[in-house]
């Protein structure tokens, strides 16, 4: 392209999706034309980008420089002027020389309200919720900052305020994400999409995970102590909503890690205990079987009915029937 337009031009690839180009021009050459040159090649390039592509780009216009050597100093303000970049734009021109008398003066707007509802998801346990809340924060900062600099350092300040949520919430941040240096993956992104998807995939996620494991943990110890205290209440009036009490917690909540890890609901459990009990004094005792059903919580009627429909005789055929087995 540069040679059809007799221009001179070396080009440098950057390995990250971005090119440099470096055209040359003769001293004589007045320097506005110039500028005017590498306007009419930035047109050209970005119209011949989205017909062929059909990506977004941003093409940067350097100032002239009289020495090669002052080219990293201006590759430098070129990628620092690459983050005023609106990413809400298709395609964009942006020359340094009318950059760099705003860049760093703009107020940065960042949407501290929805800050606060990740960070509320985050220290709720909701995971899910949390990675919504981060997909909103990310599209007002868009929507209202545009700009990539403001997109990404909205982004960073998010991540630290997600991490010390993370932290209050009781969980050590490399036992979540080991070593990695997240800041550092995320200043590497450009993409307000990619953000989001990253946030998710490897910030939330793995606390994610890790609450799952706790929540397994703490439901397991709770139907365990809801076992045992059954097995010594089991003779007196236990209900659900009195074992829960007792153990500190909700009746819906014991109800739930009950039929979650048993795989059977606690009445039920409690109905088999008691089955179980009064089969053991049945085969092991003279009692009678009124005071076997006062002994484990029923009224003889009841567990006459009860005991038939589970076991498939009364607590009489039960007890002749292992007696003549004997």
């Amino acid at each position: 392209m540069t040679a059809a337009r007799g221009e001179q031009a070396d080009i440098v690839n950057f390995q990250d999706l971005s090119v440099g180009i470096l055209l040359s021009f003769g001293r004589e050459q007045p320097e506005e034309a110039a500028r005017g040159s590498a306007f009419q090649l930035a047109a050209s390039l970005a119209e011949t980008i989205c017909a062929v592509l059909k990506v977004q780009s941003t093409i940067l216009i350097g100032r002239p420089l009289p020495r090669i050597a002052d080219l990293p100093e201006s590759l430098r303000h070129l990628r620092q002027a690459a983050r005023y970049r609106d990413v809400q734009e298709e395609t964009q021109i942006l020359s340094l020389e009318d950059l760099l008398p705003s860049m760093g003066r703009e107020a940065v707007p960042y949407p501290f309200g929805a800050e606060k509802e990740v960070k509320q998801a985050i220290r709720m346990g909701l995971p899910e919720e949390a990675a919504a809340a981060v997909q909103s924060f990310v599209e007002i900062l868009v929507q209202e900052g545009g700009k990539e600099m403001f997109v990404q350092d909205g982004a960073l300040q998010l991540l630290g305020s997600i991490q010390h949520a993370i932290l209050e919430a009781g969980y050590q941040l490399r036992g979540l994400y080991g070593d990695d240096d997240l800041y550092a993956e995320l200043r590497g992104m450009r993409d307000p999409e990619r953000m989001t998807e990253w946030f998710r995939v490897r910030v939330i996620k793995p606390y994610g995970k890790a609450l799952a494991c706790d929540k397994a943990l703490h439901q397991r110890r709770l139907v365990e102590r809801a076992m045992e205290y059954v097995k010594e209440n089991y003779d007196s009036d236990v209900s659900l909503e009195r074992c829960a009490e007792d153990l500190g917690t909700s009746p819906f909540t014991l109800s739930k890690a009950f039929k979650h890890i048993a795989d059977i609901n606690f009445i039920d459990y409690l109905i088999q205990l008691r089955i179980e009990k009064a089969k053991e004094l049945l085969d092991d005792t003279d009692m009678k079987v009124g005071e076997i059903a006062l002994q484990i919580g029923y009224q003889p009627s009841y567990l006459n009915r009860l005991f038939k429909k589970l076991v498939g005789v009364t607590p009489g055929q039960y007890r002749e029937r292992k007696a003549n087995l004997e």
